[in-house]
């Protein structure tokens, strides 16, 4: 008999949420120029704060979302 332990429950089914937002956002970036970026920021931002309230670890990420981001800007404004 196999110890029922909550924590685990919970921390799978986070693994799982962010695994399946990472593969929606990838699917999105696939195609996507910098020009188009910029419009995918918000929902990325409100996926990577859901994340990080969840208490997964989304610093490295949120580094190269905000740089993309950040040259998008810059691109749209040329």
């Amino acid at each position: 008999m196999s110890i029922f332990d909550g924590r685990k429950v919970v921390s799978a089914l986070q693994k799982d949420f962010f695994k399946g937002a990472w593969t929606k956002i990838r699917s999105k970036l696939v195609d996507l120029n910098v020009a188009r970026a910029f419009f995918l920021k918000d929902e990325v931002q409100l996926i990577l704060k859901d994340a990080h309230i969840m208490g997964v670890y989304i610093s490295p990420l949120k580094t190269l979302f905000e740089s993309l981001f950040k040259l998008a800007f810059f691109y749209d404004k040329a």
